[in-house]
C-alpha cells in the first residue's frame, strides 16, 4: 500500500513540474532571432554569442572576437591535419581550447571567465585560474 501511495505521489510531482517547465520561456529568444535575421555564422556568431551571455564591453569584445577567429582557424587547421588521427585531433583540441582559454583569462574578468567556462562546459575542469582565486 505504501509503495504504491509512493509511486503515485512520485508521479503526480513529476507530472506537476514537468508540466510547469513547458510552460517556460527562454530567455534568449531575442538573441537567437537577431543572429537569424543577420544570418551570421562561424566566430562571429559565437562572439556575438559572448558579448550578450557575458556582458563584454566593447573593448573586451574586440579582442574575444579575434581570439574566437583565431580558435576557429586553428581548429579548422586540425581537423585537416589529424582527420584519420582521433587521438590526435583530440589532444590538439584540448591544446587549443587551454591556449584560448588563457588569452581569455587575460581580458575577462574573473566572473565573465567562470560564466564563459560554465558556458563552454568545462565549468569542472583545473582551468580556474589564479585569476578567479584573487576576486
Amino acid at each position: 500500500m505504501n509503495k504504491k501511495l509512493l509511486l503515485i505521489l512520485s508521479f503526480f510531482a513529476f507530472s506537476t513540474i514537468a508540466g510547469k517547465a513547458q510552460e517556460l520561456h527562454v530567455v534568449d529568444d531575442n538573441l537567437d532571432k537577431l543572429v537569424l535575421a543577420c544570418s551570421i555564422e562561424g566566430p562571429a556568431m559565437v562572439s556575438l554569442d559572448l558579448k550578450h551571455q557575458l556582458g563584454l564591453n566593447q573593448e573586451q569584445f574586440s579582442k574575444v572576437e579575434k581570439i574566437v577567429a583565431e580558435k576557429f582557424e586553428q581548429l579548422k587547421a586540425a581537423e585537416s591535419k589529424f582527420v584519420f588521427e582521433p587521438d590526435l585531433l583530440q589532444h590538439e583540441k584540448s591544446e587549443i581550447n587551454y591556449k584560448t582559454e588563457k588569452a581569455l583569462n587575460a581580458i575577462l574578468t574573473a566572473k565573465q571567465m567562470h560564466a564563459y567556462l560554465e558556458l563552454a562546459g568545462r565549468l569542472d575542469s583545473k582551468f580556474l585560474t589564479d585569476k578567479s582565486e584573487q576576486e
